[in-house]
């Protein structure tokens, strides 16, 4: 099953936590409200377990529970909204586990074993943050809710952006959309 998913926007690569997302963001998002987006974290890559990057992805938050129901992993290509209004592709992973409830709360003690938690809370206070509505449930019941290997994941370029006509033109909302018969036309410059 394919999917296609918006993350929110990052200019470091979704390695850490930037706060310039919020700028653009509408005034009722997550982002905008928070200063920060769970999925700053998606490709800190050197943070793995037995070979798993776990992460976050809002989409899946959104329908986690039928996600963890149907146990099957799920291909995701990946869009963002930079500010000026430009969309791109970011990545599409193949096989993305969404985690249940156990698997989530042991990815998160593993991250704070490994210091990983903290390193997280540290810069969410260096990009100004709120780190209590990090791992708040009334937001996320999860700070990870997926999992995928390295392996699986294509980047597309920072330069590539999304044609006019591509059907991506028209999301715009942080969700899972099923059954989007997307093209991957992108131009550069």
């Amino acid at each position: 099953m394919h999917k296609l998913a918006r993350i929110s926007y990052n200019s470091k690569g979704w390695r850490w936590p930037i706060g310039d997302a919020r700028k653009s963001e509408m005034s009722d998002t997550y982002n905008r409200k928070h200063g920060f987006g769970h999925e700053d974290w998606l490709f800190r890559d050197e943070w793995q377990i037995d070979g798993w990057r776990y992460a976050f992805i809002e989409g899946v938050n959104k329908i986690h529970r039928r996600l963890v129901e149907a146990g099957e992993p799920i291909d995701l290509t990946l869009f963002t909204i930079q500010p000026d209004k430009r969309r791109r592709y970011v990545a599409t992973i193949r096989a993305v586990e969404c985690l249940n409830d156990q698997q989530a709360e042991d990815a998160l003690h593993a991250f704070q074993d490994r210091g990983w938690y903290r390193a997280m809370l540290d810069e969410l206070e260096t990009a100004g943050g709120n780190a209590a509505a990090f791992g708040d449930a009334q937001w996320a019941k999860h700070i990870l809710n997926v999992r995928f290997r390295l392996e699986n994941m294509t980047l597309f370029g920072p330069n590539e952006f999304i044609q006019a006509d591509d059907p991506v033109m028209r999301l715009s909302r942080y969700m899972l959309y099923p059954g989007i018969k997307y093209r991957a036309s992108i131009r550069t410059k």
